[in-house]
């Protein structure tokens, strides 16, 4: 909902002339504070009612989902496109690429950022002494005089505007267009890492970069150009090391007899496994008759 609410507003000021770094730090603003209503609704649905905050959070997903959907179709789409998008976002808001050829861009800045000011507060201020006492033992923090309800709530807005900030970086360094009319997993992904952090802030870049190359690596194994030829995209890598299979059989024909062995006796040899050889590649023509 983050990404979408800044696509409207960056398509909405396109042209009032707002400086590049002054327009980024709008949206970013924007963004964190989409987060943070967004998660005020699980926050408050827990500590008023007792309703368990996962269960609030993926359900309200869809409602966002819906949200965003209809605020795309409704005052941002691009009639030209052939498919559901919005028009293309204005360049004053792009994040510069680091490295070429990569993902890599200036929000990487955003989000080292975000984890020193999250250290920082988790830390070195009084209201992040109180969060970790009420997440590891909750008697121990009422029993202290911590007003849980409010110290929780608090919390929940700090992670919903970090999640809106992150929404945001990702639609301004990534893509050129806002076209999400489906659930990008994001939230998922973030648990993950919280998991691999063990919910430590210190260690949340590297649980990040940990899992980033692991998801990354068999996408790009994946899209490896094919070593044959493109008649064989997407088979097995046996099948890729059996390629060379008539070759192999050819040159041990000729080693074992000379050439006219090899064109009386060791000939029809040739053929029999270039033919089941074709088989296997290609499939038998008979079974799929059948």
């Amino acid at each position: 909902i983050s990404g979408c609410v800044i696509s409207l507003c960056a398509i909405s000021w396109a042209d009032a002339g707002i400086p590049h770094l002054l327009f980024i730090l709008i949206l970013l603003v924007i963004g964190a504070a989409c987060g943070v209503l967004a998660a005020s609704v699980p926050a408050v649905l827990r500590e008023k009612v007792g309703a368990n905050e996962l269960v609030v959070s993926i359900m309200s997903n869809y409602v966002f989902l819906y949200l965003s959907n209809f605020i795309l179709k409704t005052y941002m789409q691009d009639r030209s496109a052939s498919y559901l998008t919005s028009p293309e976002l204005p360049s004053a808001i792009r994040f510069s690429t680091l490295v070429a050829r990569t993902d890599i861009h200036g929000g990487l800045f955003v989000a080292l950022l975000a984890v020193i000011a999250t250290i920082a507060v988790f830390y070195l201020t009084p209201l992040g002494m109180r969060i970790r006492i009420c997440g590891n033992n909750e008697h121990f923090a009422q029993y202290s005089g911590i007003n849980m309800t409010g110290c929780l709530i608090v919390s929940q807005l700090l992670g919903g505007m970090l999640s809106g900030l992150g929404g945001a970086v990702e639609i301004m360094g990534n893509y050129e267009r806002f076209n999400w009319i489906a659930l990008t997993q994001y939230g998922f992904d973030g648990l993950m890492v919280a998991v691999l952090a063990r919910k430590n802030p210190i260690f949340i870049p590297f649980g990040a970069f940990l899992y980033a190359h692991r998801r990354e690596r068999p996408e790009r194994q994946h899209q490896r150009p094919n070593r044959v030829c493109a008649g064989h995209a997407g088979r097995s890598d046996s099948l890729y090391r059996s390629a060379d299979l008539p070759r192999q059989v050819e040159k041990q024909g000729h080693l074992q007899g000379g050439r006219k062995a090899q064109r009386r006796k060791g000939g029809g040899k040739v053929n029999e496994s270039f033919h089941h050889y074709k088989l296997h590649l290609h499939g038998n023509p008979r079974r799929h008759a059948a």
